[in-house]
Parts: structure tokens; sequence; C-alpha cells
């Protein structure tokens, strides 16, 4: 999918929004994962092995969508800690 393309995914989604009509999974599979699965696979399709576990669509302001699955996803946090808190490497932190 062209950047044009996405951008107006990215478009049709917020006017959804805008006017009080949530996208649903649907609209968001239509519109996003579909033409991703495209770009990255051709028109034959994925491998009738691949799988969606995880699907993260970054939205930034004016560029394409950043559509990522399973592995490609990820989360860096930055936090503050209270003084007497211990981080200890390797250790789960929750928030």
């Amino acid at each position: 999918m062209s950047i044009d393309g996405s951008i107006s995914a990215t478009h049709a989604l917020t006017s959804m929004c805008e006017e009080t009509q949530a996208p649903s999974v649907d609209d968001v599979h239509r519109l996003l994962v579909e033409p991703e699965l495209r770009r990255r696979f051709g028109e034959t399709g994925p491998p009738s092995d691949f799988r969606i576990f995880q699907c993260l669509i970054r939205l930034p302001g004016g560029t394409a969508p950043i559509v990522e699955f399973n592995d490609e996803v990820s989360w860096v946090a930055t936090c503050k800690k209270p003084k007497g808190i211990r981080f200890d490497k390797g250790n789960a932190l929750v928030m």
C-alpha cells in the first residue's frame, strides 16, 4: 500500500472516531492489517503457517501507520522509582 493509501486509511479511522462511530476490529483489520499483509506477502497472502498472536498499530501523525506483528512488537518504558525501592535486573516490574 502506498503511503497515501495508508494515510487515507488512518484518515478513515479518525473520521469514524470523530463521528462517535468507533471503528470495529473488522474496520481496523480491513484498513490496516490486510494492506500490511499484502505489502509483506503480495497478493498470494501470508504462508499457511503464519499466525498473528500480537499486533501493534502505531499511527504517527502525517505518515504511514506502522503495523507490527508478533516478535516485532516491543515496548520501552521509562519510569522513576521512589527512594528506597530497588529495581533488580532480570526481575519483572509491575506498573
